[in-house]
């Protein structure tokens, strides 16, 4: 098992570039999300309930999940 941190190059919508480092590790059972640590120093913004994200330039873009039925 490979444990430890890496730096990791993240590009949205093919403009916006990010470096931030990461921990390594197994992750069976667990899924990995983007955490906010991340997405606010980056100024981007999360609307769960919309299910969008707004990049800093104010683009919209529609995250790719399934709402719920109520």
């Amino acid at each position: 098992m490979t444990e430890g941190r890496t730096r990791i190059k993240i590009t949205l919508a093919g403009a916006y570039v990010y470096y931030f480092d990461a921990w390594v590790g197994d992750l069976t059972g667990q899924e990995a999300i983007l955490g906010m640590d991340f997405m606010v120093p980056a100024g981007i913004r999360l609307d769960l309930a919309d299910g969008s994200l707004c990049l800093p330039d104010e683009r919209k873009l529609e995250t790719d999940h399934v709402r719920p039925t109520r």
